[in-house]
């Protein structure tokens, strides 16, 4: 996993960011993944995946959150943003204008003593950190960095 510098001008620090690869991917690799780690060909990992996201789409639908062990758990937000009103009861479903998933990671605790930090359950326990180079300029001076509206590395 690599990261980079990343200036947050709001607190006057450096801080590590990590960066995606790049690569998104897909269903069908996981699938062969999948099949291949077990006795379960593609075309029934495919059919089984198929059928949690019906299930999972009826559940969140009903309002239910949806914990799957090792991963985390999805649930709905309804976003109203905009579209407040003056009383309680002028309130209406007619406010909301999105609907997103949220997911929640389960987490781990690893690392012992003082310095124990609680990790996303999906995060390899033997994940290696490299810094990538930084960015190339145009030419001109160092671009300034810029800042985040958090207090440091990472969002999420």
């Amino acid at each position: 996993m690599k990261y980079i510098a990343h200036y947050n001008g709001k607190v006057q620090k450096w801080f590590p960011r990590s960066i995606s690869s790049g690569k998104t991917i897909t269903t069908a690799r996981l699938m062969d993944e999948v099949a291949g780690a077990s006795t379960v060909a593609p075309a029934d990992v495919a059919a089984v995946l198929r059928a949690l996201s019906d299930a999972m789409r009826g559940h969140l639908s009903d309002g239910d959150k949806v914990k799957l062990d090792n991963i985390g758990t999805f649930y709905l937000m309804a976003d109203a943003s905009g579209n407040g009103v003056a009383t309680e009861a002028e309130v209406s479903a007619q406010q909301i204008n999105r609907v997103n998933v949220r997911f929640t990671a389960q987490k781990k605790r690893v690392g012992g003593g003082g310095k124990a930090l609680q990790v996303p359950v999906l995060v390899s326990d033997d994940i290696r950190w490299e810094r990538a180079d930084a960015p190339e300029s145009d030419g001109g001076d160092t671009p300034t960095p810029t800042p985040t509206p958090d207090g440091g590395g990472d969002e999420g």
